[in-house]
């Protein structure tokens, strides 16, 4: 169901959070503030890190389905499949000569 590429950055990402969990354990027995506030803060940003690379991943089928009209851009990208950037011209083509 899930490709590989998810499950791997799912691993990474337990792996990273298990080290500082661990290094938060150590940091608190040996009873050092300033690193400690650090490493939660670093566990805090892999968190969101985490979360938004897993949604990326799990939509990245659906966003890379969407086709963007050229009347919002001036370059030569087309993410478009050819049939579709071939009927918008025609579409803009009829529409000027109307």
């Amino acid at each position: 169901m899930f490709s590989c590429r998810y499950r791997i950055s799912c691993s990474m990402f337990l792996i990273s959070y298990a080290f500082l969990c661990f290094h938060f354990q150590w940091l608190k027995k040996t009873n050092r503030k300033p690193l400690l506030a650090v490493v939660e803060k670093m566990k805090e940003e892999l968190m969101l890190l985490g979360f938004i690379s897993i949604l990326l991943t799990v939509t990245s089928s659906l966003i890379s389905n969407i086709c963007i009209l050229s009347k919002f851009y001036d370059s030569a990208f087309a993410p478009c499949s050819r049939g579709e950037v071939d009927e918008e011209k025609k579409d803009n083509s009829s529409k000027e000569r109307r």
